[in-house]
């Protein structure tokens, strides 16, 4: 076994030593995959936040239900048809606070770049909002994307070169 390893290193190792004369675009290409590794990576952090608002909690649902039936005189519809509605607006206080951090942030960023964007208006977000979102996501996924197409382009072409 170890005859193996130190045979495959000894090729890697005198491959590296061709592709000395490449080591520029072989560096930009291994740079361009780290940064397209780390956004899929990075992305994984993100899904929680920005899901979590969106789940439906039955207790949460029954509670707001309770509230809403008791100050309107009416039956809650989880006692009456034993189904718990899927589109009930559900609100935590956690997740309020960090929706509230996450515009504040936004905000900040906005006045450091002078936009006169608003995020939010009377409790809601604006289409402002979501228009600078959606081109956010766009924009990121483009540079995803190009990192992608130079990490493949580069090693490929270094490795064509060298092999």
């Amino acid at each position: 076994m170890d005859d193996k390893n130190q045979m495959k290193k000894q090729s890697y190792l005198r491959l590296l030593a061709y592709a000395k004369p490449y080591k520029v675009k072989l560096g930009i290409g291994i740079l361009a995959g780290i940064v397209a590794g780390g956004s899929l990576f990075g992305s994984f952090f993100w899904v929680k936040d920005l899901i979590q608002p969106f789940e439906a909690k039955p207790e949460a649902i029954i509670s707001a239900q309770a509230s809403v039936a008791e100050s309107s005189g009416l039956k809650p519809a989880a006692e009456t048809t034993g189904n718990i509605e899927a589109n009930a607006p559900v609100s935590g206080k956690k997740n309020d606070a960090n929706l509230l951090k996450m515009i504040q942030t936004a905000q900040n960023v906005f006045k450091y770049l002078h936009l006169d964007v608003p995020l939010t208006k009377d409790g809601k977000m604006t289409w402002q909002c979501i228009l600078v979102s959606i081109c956010f996501f766009v924009v990121l996924w483009l540079i995803r994307n190009l990192a992608i197409h130079v990490n493949k382009l580069y090693t490929r072409w270094v490795g064509a070169k060298v092999v």
